[in-house]
């Protein structure tokens, strides 16, 4: 009897197929977190100078994340760029133009029920949540966090319409001192079990003693893994992190695979990416009809 093991192919090569070949195409994609129909002018001001400097950082962001943007003016002092086809251009600059494009906190147990309620014995809910990342943002506003937190704002693909997202706020410790420097090797790959996309990370020495420090001090607690100013990963820690080699999930109960892939995508793009100097955004408004204006 002809064996027909050979053409037995494992589902987590096959999930590990379609992540390759959904990262390819996004490439060239709008992003789904950001895609939209509207146009921005946007200008931000570089409070430190480096403008130049932090506009080849930003261009490189906007193309890791699949944003169509086409750079309008750059002096050391200012950035003029105009968004398409994006949702919230707003929101979408701010988190694109966090300095630290990867950053690790702590997420706090009580989170102060905030509007999202109690949640079920055991279980931590976020501190608010909104229908867009404007909405939430304004919420954060005004009901500023306490003392010593800091907000991580998580969104997810709300259905199948365009540009709609559910956001979520987490309460948590300020960022640990840890970040993309510290990365030296990143992968997507998937789970052998449950085969869910993971990110594993690879860390320089510092940032191993670092991450150990964090685990070990925070077993039990999940860690907001932020990637581009947006929650896109909080797995809980189940011991500490030794060896410098960390791997976990992007998958979440609210999340499916799809965004999961997403998650891991920008994860890998923001360990890649390097610090951005002080960005402002001095104004965001709707571009004009026509033509791009030619530098």
């Amino acid at each position: 009897m002809t064996s027909r093991a050979w053409f037995i192919v494992p589902a987590a090569l096959v999930l590990m197929v379609v992540i390759t070949v959904w990262m390819v195409q996004s490439q060239t994609a709008p992003h789904q977190m950001y895609e939209g129909e509207e146009s921005a002018d946007v200008t931000l001001v570089a409070t430190s100078g480096h403008g130049v400097e932090a506009a080849t950082a930003l261009t490189a962001r906007l193309r890791a994340v699949g944003m169509s943007a086409q750079t309008l003016e750059v002096t050391e002092q200012k950035i003029r760029l105009r968004l398409m086809r994006v949702s919230e251009p707003r929101e979408a600059i701010a988190a694109l133009i966090d300095p630290e494009p990867l950053r690790f906190q702590v997420i706090a147990e009580d989170q102060h029920a905030g509007d999202a309620g109690p949640g079920e014995p055991g279980m931590v809910v976020p501190w608010l949540k909104g229908t867009s990342r404007a909405d939430l943002q304004e919420k954060i506003r005004q009901t500023p966090p306490p003392r010593g937190m800091v907000p991580a704002i998580e969104c997810i693909r709300a259905g199948d319409r365009a540009g709609g997202v559910l956001c979520a706020a987490w309460l948590t410790a300020p960022p640990a001192a840890l970040g993309s420097e510290n990365v030296t090797d990143v992968h997507v790959g998937a789970h052998e079990r449950t085969e869910e996309p993971e990110v594993t990370l690879k860390l320089d020495a510092p940032g191993a003693r670092a991450l150990e420090a964090l685990t070990r001090m925070n077993v039990g607690r999940m860690i907001a893994v932020v990637a581009f100013g947006e929650l896109q990963a909080r797995p809980r820690i189940d011991s500490p992190v030794t060896g410098g080699e960390w791997t976990f999930s992007t998958r979440t109960g609210d999340t499916d695979r799809r965004n999961a892939i997403l998650r891991a995508e920008r994860l890998v793009a923001a360990a890649r990416a390097k610090p951005l100097p002080p960005l402002v955004i001095e104004s965001v408004e709707p571009a004009p009809a026509g033509p791009v204006p030619k530098r």
